[in-house]
């Protein structure tokens, strides 16, 4: 009984290994506007220990052992988009993955007058993300209070533009001004003690470029 059920596991294990094949996956990955190749970006088959990189020209490659007609590959890298790819197997030619850079916005003051308007630029967004983003604005005292008002904010015009109202309230006039970038459903404070870690970017300015009307 013992050699029977002995055979009967080897015979599944030798249908099992023969089911297995060993594919060869390569490719490269590229710059999506530059056309360079990315160096070091991970792939990784979905579902399977297996993983690489890429050199310095953007190629990898990495062998296999699968019964099954497709896999999923998943490219990650640093400041860029996440892409996964469905492949059927075996491969007839190398595979080509561009990956598009994430949009890194970048905030600037161009000017501060307390009692008429704060403004400054946006630059890094699309024309066609830019209204999914807005600014606000924190001066400093002894903390970071919202100006002008709490749960005010700014959207951002199509030219990366922006200009928030300032209103001069009693005492002294604030030592810094801060002006922050975040997602449009960002529910800032009314007082905080610093940036923020949600902020996408923010800038700083102090005395030497404020004014005070």
């Amino acid at each position: 009984m013992k050699n029977t059920i002995f055979f009967i596991v080897l015979f599944f294990s030798v249908l099992s290994l023969k089911s297995q094949k060993v594919e060869k996956i390569w490719g490269e990955v590229l710059d999506y506007s530059t056309q360079n190749g990315i160096l070091n970006a991970d792939i990784q088959i979905v579902g399977n220990p297996l993983a690489t990189k890429t050199d310095a020209k953007g190629n990898f490659s990495m062998f296999i052992e699968s019964s099954s007609a497709k896999i999923t590959l998943r490219i990650t890298k640093e400041d860029y988009e996440r892409y996964e790819v469905e492949l059927s197997l075996p491969l007839t030619q190398l595979v080509e993955i561009r990956l598009k850079r994430i949009e890194k916005p970048k905030i600037s003051i161009e000017g501060a007058s307390i009692g008429t308007n704060i403004w400054g630029r946006v630059s890094g967004i699309a024309p066609n993300r830019i209204g999914q983003f807005k600014i606000i604005v924190y001066l400093f005292t002894d903390k970071y209070y919202i100006h002008p008002w709490a749960k005010s904010q700014k959207i951002i015009s199509s030219n990366g533009e922006w200009r928030i109202s300032s209103v001069r309230q009693p005492g002294p006039c604030p030592d810094k001004v801060l002006a922050a970038i975040v997602d449009l459903n960002y529910n800032q404070q009314a007082i905080i003690y610093g940036p923020d870690d949600k902020f996408l970017d923010w800038v700083e300015i102090d005395t030497s470029v404020i004014q005070c009307h």
